[in-house]
């Protein structure tokens, strides 16, 4: 610690005088506008060396400031200071691995506001390392190190975010790392992809889920094979993804996120963000997007299980009468008949079981051990007034009303059946009915209690009897005590809404689902569900007893429950409920439609989300409706035919958010291994949406795999897109194994030909394309071709500079190589390729040549002595000799420089690169000539010896223009013929001169 300290005090005073130069070039240029930001460096156009300046000096007393705070002040939690405009800070403490970059904003802002709410939040911009941050991904993502700056803004609709930034406009966080230090360059990365310019230093970076979700799929791919039932491996496979989502969602839960509020979370677009005005991504909304698809996963593991362990013994059943049972059946054979043999009440049932493990993850019952109103009773024995009620027994605030009643034991009693009933709703009776013995109210532990089967069985000590007798008649009391209303006499809040929780909890146990439906305290859509599925589940239970009741009553008369007032109000009762739990014994379609059409707007909101949806026609095993009509449709809005372009240059014009496209794509993936059938094209359409999602991100490791499983077309379709994309060797290695030679060849060609062509690429893109065709050896023939055709287009657009390093991007080994394959049919066409490229290597070399030999004319100094200048003229007869065989060795090229080539536009590359060739050669002669004329200290007898070779080279330039056999006068244009002749006139003049 005290070296640490050391060592910033000994930067700081180093810092000091550099500081106080700044200070006043800082003042002099604070005032600069809006307008005179360049988009690419935030600083200020026209003082950019002063402003850097500034910005490093700011960084500086940044990293002192922070130096003094610890990364993790509490609990392993990260400690983040937010800095706003006005150099005033706020610190909070968050977890790294579950709090995202919007997030952190949003609590630094809330910190400063009287009432927080997330819907009166700004719409904050932050930007690290020059780059914006999107903002749902986590600090953790971003690569927790050492210490960062993270650029605050508040967006503007009229403003870019760039476009507002101060250099002192930022934010230091201790938990991101500084190791992603390189700016991006716009100019070379010119694709024209508007959400590809957001935090391109992150875009290799791959959420938790995302990756662990692939893993689970490779797996899947992997162990297909190799397994003896796949059903089991598929079973797994569900297990990880419900296990992978629980673990993010108890690590966001244990960072404080709450669970969202609002009736649907809102769908996040990766072009607009969240759609309610674009607002930051609130994270209890991404908390409970995580919860809905967990909630799928789940659903579909259950029915499957159904379906694996039950499917050929279940069948429809139109009536009890349809059960194998006879007279000699018990109850508990009734349930099982139906578990085993009606097919809807087995779904049913898995329904049922499934939403109350949703619903457990909410339990959390009072344990606290106390003794019910004994507050009350002690206050009433004090007292012992005639005027004051004394009953206490249940019914007594029902009748007498509740002022008597201590407030705190009316909280206790709240907080019980607040308990019984989250228990009830998790599916947990016998838990409600330990904890009312536990807190003192052994009787209503027997209230609920009351509807279990009726049964015995013999043994060795005699007859074993359990359930009711009666429990139709418990049933029917259950039923009207949820429909009673006597709370007039009740005045407190407390005993009205433990009032409203006992009907609620009676009515659950009768099947009563008007009341549940109606109450306040059943306000999502699950809770909806589960009621009018518990409701058909009961009637079709009592329909079954009933049916054994009466076998039972044909052959005897002797059981309680045979009593014909008992089986009179059995038939009562059914007949009375089967307008509720009736209506949904054939189907479950009806069930859904109606809570679709709830008189609870909320749970009408809620019944819209994609998610519960693709639950309601998951039970209705209508898997092609999800895949064509929700997932398709969500992501498909272009009335364009399909196709595999990814349209990554366009923005997206879908407002699916990204959880859900990984979603769409892994059901459809899981639903295509496990043979069920779908909507191929629609599939295809959701695997395309999450593809897009994937490569614009640059995740390329996880397109390989997901586009694994598309038709060859499509895959070569996708890879190549991505390839494009991501033009390196590590892409390259990822899709490699996914390929056959021929379609990876075809891939390597699609994509390098789609980066040299794209609009407005530069030059440096185009010719680092060609790494995409080294990567495999089998392509460098491919290279070299296409090396070719970048090098006329260059020429073609006077770009002849380009041309060296062109060619210096192709391996040194390349022709070698070519030179040891057997191209077989192609081999003639090969030759031709190698030979264009010979050619443009000799141009290269020329141009080279005679760049070296006119920088060495053009920087002569002035000499002093002999022995001076006759280094200086060996050196630059020297390099004219170099340069003029270079030149030579292009105009006597075997053949003919790209002639007879068979290109289309041969003529128009001769014509610009030959004729400027002959007037360089002329020129080496000529000026090579007139500087040795120049010469002071050589003897003047030496110095025609020395220029009559130039100038008679020079003359004959002539021969070599018009020899047949090179054709190279064919290059030339008229008005370049002349100056031809003009210099050749000159060369004779200079010759024939003493």
């Amino acid at each position: 610690m005290a070296q640490r300290t050391s060592d910033l005090i000994l930067a700081a005073e180093s810092s000091l005088a550099f500081l106080a130069q700044l200070q006043e070039e800082e003042e002099r240029h604070e005032a600069s506008t809006v307008e005179d930001v360049d988009m690419t460096s935030y600083e200020p156009v026209a003082t950019r060396p002063e402003a850097s300046r500034a910005a490093k000096a700011a960084a500086l007393l940044d990293e002192l400031e922070a130096a003094s705070v610890e990364k993790s002040v509490k609990k392993g939690m990260a400690h983040v200071k937010v800095q706003f405009p006005d150099r005033s800070v706020e610190y909070v403490d968050v977890d790294a691995a579950t709090t995202t970059i919007g997030h952190v904003l949003y609590l630094a802002w809330a910190k400063r506001q009287s009432t927080p709410k997330p819907s009166d939040a700004p719409r904050f911009v932050g930007l690290f390392q020059g780059q914006e941050v999107p903002s749902d991904w986590v600090l953790l993502d971003c690569g927790l190190a050492l210490e960062g700056t993270l650029h605050l803004q508040l967006a503007s609709s009229s403003r870019s975010p760039k476009a507002n930034m101060r250099s002192h406009d930022h934010a230091t966080i201790s938990s991101i790392s500084n190791a992603y230090t390189t700016q991006s360059n716009d100019n070379d990365n010119t694709y024209s992809n508007p959400t590809m310019h957001r935090a391109t230093w992150m875009e290799h970076s791959v959420r938790p889920e995302e990756e662990a979700f692939a893993t689970a799929l490779d797996q899947l791919y992997t162990k297909l094979e190799m397994v003896e039932d796949p059903n089991q491996l598929c079973q797994q496979v569900l297990s990880q993804y419900v296990e992978i989502l629980q673990n993010e969602i108890e690590a966001r839960v244990k960072a404080g996120v709450p669970s969202s509020s609002s009736s649907t979370p809102a769908p996040f677009s990766l072009q607009h963000g969240f759609s309610f005005q674009n607002k930051q991504p609130d994270p209890s909304v991404l908390l409970n997007e995580l919860k809905n698809e967990r909630n799928t996963w789940r659903l579909l593991y259950e029915l499957r299980e159904l379906s694996i362990l039950k499917n050929d013994d279940l069948c429809v059943l139109q009536t009890s009468s349809q059960l194998p049972l006879t007279a000699s059946s018990t109850e508990l054979d009734a349930i099982a008949a139906l578990e085993n043999r009606n097919k809807l009440y087995a779904l049913q049932k898995t329904v049922l079981k499934w939403l109350e493990a949703v619903a457990a993850e909410n339990v959390e019952a009072t344990t606290e051990k106390r003794h019910m109103h004994a507050r009350t009773l002690k206050q009433l024995q004090r007292q012992r007034r005639s005027s004051v009620v004394c009953a206490m027994d249940p019914d007594g605030p029902l009748r007498e009303g509740d002022s008597y009643v201590d407030d705190d034991d009316a909280e206790d009693e709240l907080d019980l059946l607040t308990s019984v009933w989250r228990l009830l709703r998790a599916g947990k009776p016998r838990e409600a009915a330990d904890l009312c013995i536990q807190l003192g109210q052994p009787w209503r532990a027997a209230s609920l209690a009351g509807g279990e089967v009726n049964g015995a069985c013999e043994g060795d000590d005699g007859v074993t009897r359990w359930g009711n007798p009666y429990r139709m008649l418990w049933k029917q009391m259950c039923w009207q005590l949820s429909d009673a209303n006597a709370t007039a006499s009740m005045a407190k809040t407390t005993s009205l809404q433990a009032r409203e929780l006992e009907r609620i909890v009676y009515a659950a146990l009768s099947g009563n689902a008007n009341v549940l439906l109606s109450s306040p305290t059943c306000a999502c859509w699950e809770d909806h569900v589960w009621a009018l599925t518990k409701a058909a589940v009961g009637h079709i239970e009592d329909d079954a007893i009933s049916h054994l009741l009466e076998l039972k009553a044909q052959s005897t008369s002797l059981a309680l429950e045979l009593n014909t007032d008992h089986m009179r109000l059995y038939r009562s009762f059914l007949t009375s409920t089967k307008a509720i739990g009736g209506r949904y014994i054939s189907s479950m379609d009806a069930l859904f439609a109606d809570v679709s059409g709830s008189a609870n707007a909320v749970v009408r909101e809620q019944a819209m989300h994609p998610h519960r949806r693709i639950q309601a026609k998951l039970v209705a095993s209508r898997v092609d409706v999800i895949v064509r009509d929700i997932l398709a449709g969500l992501v498909d809005t272009d009335a364009e035919p399909f196709s595999w372009d990814l349209g990554l240059n366009v923005p997206s014009t879908h407002r699916a958010s990204p959880q859900l496209l990984r979603f769409g794509a892994h059901f459809v993936l899981f639903l295509q291994t496990t043979g069920e059938v779908f909507d191929v094209n629609a599939g295809h359409k959701v695997l395309k949406a999450y593809l897009r999602h994937l490569v614009q991100h640059k995740h390329f490791k996880l397109v390989a795999l997901y586009a694994s499983s598309l038709p060859e077309d499509a895959r070569g379709a996708v890879y190549a897109q991505c390839v494009t994309m991501v033009p390196s060797h590590a892409c390259l290695a990822s899709i490699a194994p996914f390929c056959p030679p021929p379609l990876f060849a075809h891939v390597a060609k699609t994509a390098a030909e789609a980066r040299m062509t794209m609009p407005n690429a530069s030059d440096a893109m185009r010719i680092g394309a060609l790494e995409i065709l080294c990567y495999d050896e089998s392509h460098r023939a491919e290279a070299v071709v296409q090396a070719n055709l970048l090098a006329r287009r260059f020429v073609l657009e006077d770009k002849h500079s380009s041309l060296k390093p062109l060619l210096a991007a192709l391996p040194v080994d390349t022709l070698a190589l070519l030179d040891q394959v057997d191209f077989g049919d192609r081999a003639d066409e090969l030759r031709r390729t190698v030979r264009e490229h010979l050619a443009w290597k000799a141009y290269v070399e020329a141009t080279e040549a005679y760049d070296a030999w006119r920088s060495l004319v053009g920087a002569r100094c002035a000499v002093h002595c002999f022995s001076e200048e006759e280094a200086e003229v060996k050196t630059l007869l020297f390099r004219a000799s170099v340069a003029l065989a270079a030149l030579t060795d292009v105009l006597h090229f075997e053949h003919g420089w790209l002639l007879h080539s068979a290109i289309d536009n041969a003529d128009a590359l001769r014509a610009r690169c030959l004729p400027s060739l002959v007037f360089s050669a002329h020129r080496v002669q000529m000026e090579t000539l007139a500087a040795i004329e120049r010469l002071q200290f050589y003897p003047a007898a030496a110095i025609p010896t020395m220029t009559r070779p130039l100038a008679r080279d020079a003359l004959q330039l002539a021969d070599v223009v018009a020899d047949e056999h090179y054709s190279v006068y064919k290059a030339f244009s008229t008005t370049e013929m002349r100056h031809l002749l003009t210099l050749l006139q000159q060369s004779a003049l200079a010759h024939l001169s003493p």
